[in-house]
């Protein structure tokens, strides 16, 4: 089980939807992290876990599928099918989907103990965004 003390505040109501999309498929230990102040390079981590490589496979798609509704900005994903641990690149959000053994090996969560972190799960409340997907009709 991660450890996020829900410390600080996520403002990306965007970051928190693609993590709430996530643990609505079944990710478990779904963390959003607000790094602006570590890296130059993007402003909020995601960090989820799976049971088996079939699960991070399916997630992996899962996320690239809410970058592309809420965000509409996938720029790379990194690890291909049969990986235990996939990263997805929207520029500005990153999304690692990892398989827990893996993920409590190499203690990525502890990377960031310094950052604004919110646990999110089902009982998680964010607040919507509308989707930045065009309907069929237009």
């Amino acid at each position: 089980m991660i450890r996020c003390e829900n410390k600080g505040k996520i403002r990306s109501k965007i970051a928190l939807n693609i993590a709430k999309d996530l643990s609505y498929h079944k990710a478990d230990d779904v963390v959003v992290y607000d790094v602006k102040n570590k890296t130059p390079f993007y402003s909020y981590l995601i960090i989820c876990s799976a049971d088996n490589v079939r699960k991070v496979n399916a997630l992996k798609e899962s996320a690239v599928d809410s970058l592309y509704l809420y965000h509409k900005d996938v720029k790379n994903v990194e690890g291909k099918h049969g990986n235990n641990w996939i990263v997805v690149d929207g520029r500005d959000i990153v999304i690692h989907v990892i398989e827990a053994k893996e993920r409590e090996k190499l203690r990525i969560d502890e990377l960031y103990n310094d950052c604004a972190c919110l646990l999110v799960n089902d009982e998680t409340v964010v607040p919507e965004v509308v989707r930045k997907l065009k309907s069929i009709e237009d």
